[in-house]
This record gives structure tokens, sequence and C-alpha cells, in this order.
């Protein structure tokens, strides 16, 4: 269990964006209140109103304490949703929750219980998915392609409920979907991270407001992440397998350019071959420019942290 908290100290922030949603908002504030009606938690839910145009401002805003309402006058993504959340929450633990009532706040407390003092994240993954088909398809696909490319133990990162402790997100930049790798990143800088089964229900009120496009924009925040954690201190390693690469290619077009024009063999691509080779070279020149910057870079980040 986390550790006790001091008289009136705020344990628990649940996190919850909501964009259009106006349907499931009491709904689902009912099942968060009572989810921790038996217990000893102190906690506080805050809604993130995310440029919602429809009546879910006026709902949050009717919500009794410990819900609170955050507003955001534009839509900028749940990422960003959560990251205000966060930004505000007054709680040493987070619980994010998705606000279309599909995550089962029931959940919560077993996560919380999970987490205990052994690990830092507890990540839930829907045993049994109650979503459309094509969605639950792309999903799967884009979880395969996170578990191969990151080689992760994780298998479910559309699964928005979770508890982290608060120290470990407070740093983090929420952009993009970086939300949805959030246990990766933790794990990869060693956070002790655990996933455990969770309810998943089928939608009651509204549709999805995140189009299948999300599914390509977490695909690319993966080869981020996967960039980041590999190289992210020896960014040389990156850059000079690159530079030497184009380096390479543009020697051997330099070199056959030039071996055609000895031969007086009658090609016109020796012109050409030593132009591409001329690009080459400069390119493996900027990338090997790129990895020493980012050395010097990493380098005095590391520095600072020791000091």
């Amino acid at each position: 269990m986390p550790k006790k908290a001091k008289v009136n100290e705020i344990e628990i922030s649940v996190v919850v964006p909501v964009f259009n949603e106006q349907e499931n908002i009491i709904p689902l504030a009912e099942e968060i209140s009572l989810a921790f009606k038996n217990t000893s938690y102190r906690w506080e839910c805050i809604w993130v109103n995310d440029g919602s145009t429809d009546n879910s401002r006026k709902v949050i805003e009717k919500l009794p304490l410990p819900h609170k309402g955050l507003y955001h006058s534009k839509n900028q993504g749940q990422s960003r949703a959560l990251g205000s959340g966060i930004n505000v929450s007054k709680g040493r633990l987070i619980v994010m929750l998705d606000g279309d009532g599909q995550n089962d706040p029931q959940d919560i407390p077993q996560m919380l219980k999970s987490l205990g003092n052994d690990y830092d994240l507890v990540q839930g993954y829907r045993e049994h998915r109650k979503d459309e088909f094509l969605r639950k398809i792309l999903s799967q696909i884009a979880n395969v392609i996170a578990i191969k490319l990151l080689k992760s133990k994780f298998t479910d990162m559309g699964c928005t409920l979770r508890v982290v402790r608060k120290e470990f997100v407070e740093g983090i930049e929420f952009i993009g979907e970086v939300h949805r790798v959030l246990a990766f990143h933790l794990e990869g800088n060693g956070a002790r991270v655990l996933e455990i089964a969770v309810n998943h229900r089928p939608r009651v009120y509204g549709s999805s407001k995140y189009g299948y496009n999300r599914i390509f924009k977490f695909v690319l925040d993966l080869v981020l992440l996967n960039f980041l954690l590999k190289f992210r201190e020896k960014p040389l390693y990156y850059f000079g397998i690159l530079g030497v690469g184009t380096l390479v290619l543009g020697i051997s077009s330099i070199f056959l350019a030039v071996t055609l024009r000895i031969l007086d063999v009658k090609n016109y691509l020796d012109t050409s071959l030593v132009v591409g080779g001329i690009i080459l070279l400069s390119n493996s020149i900027l990338f090997i420019g790129m990895g020493l910057l980012g050395e010097i870079v990493a380098r005095a980040k590391l520095r600072s942290q020791k000091l």
C-alpha cells in the first residue's frame, strides 16, 4: 500500500480528460466516488474539459467536491488534457481514466493495492475489449509494433487506465500521443512497472471523439521514443551510423563516375554520380556534426545532473 499521507493531505488525484462527453460525466463521477467510498484514501478528481463544444463544462461545474474542473479554451488533445490535470493535481499518486465511461473505476482500488511499495506504475490492459472490430484490429497492430520495436512486455498501450507515482510524470511534456507510450518511457528510465487486467465496457453514450489517425501518431511517437531511449546518451552512435553510411555511398558514387570517365565509357550518368556523391558527402559531414553536437549536449546535461 502507498505510504500513509499526512492529515488532510490528498493522496490520490484522478485525472479525467473530457471532450464532448456531457452524458457520461455524471454517471462516471458517481462511479468514481463509489470506488473510493470504502477506502481510507483522501482523493480528488480533476475533470479536464478539453475545449468541448457541448454542455460538458456546465455539467462539470455542478459536480460536488472532491470533483473539480479544469478548462481548456480549445481542444488540445488527450495527452495535453492529462498533462494539464497532472500539473494542478495535489495527490502523490495519479490515476488516469478515460472520460467515455469504458474504463471501470471499480478497478482503481485493486490497481492502488497492486502498486503498493513495489511498483512505480501499474498499467491496465483490456482483457476483453468492447470496441468495434476495426478499432480493435488497428489497436492490436499498433501494440504489436510497439512490442517488437521497443522489446517491451506491455501488451495494451491503448488503455488509459493506469496508476503512477506523481514524481515520475512531473517532468514529462504531454504532447502528441505521449500518454500512450508513457509506460514504455517510464520503463526505459528505470521505473518499476506492472501490467494487470482491467474491465472494459461498451460505450453507453455518444461516440469516440478520437479518429483512427491517432494510431499512426502513436506509431510515430514509438519511433521517437525508441530513438530517445537508445541514443539519448550516445547520439553520436545514431548519427555516426548515418554519417558513415552516406560517406561510403558518396565515395562510391564519385569513384564509379571517375572510373567511367577513365574507361571512356559513354555514360551520361557520370555527371549525375559526381553530383550525387558530393551531396552524400555533404550529408555525411552534417550527420557526424549533428552527432558530435548531440554528444556535447548529452554530456553537459549529465554533468549538470551530478552537480
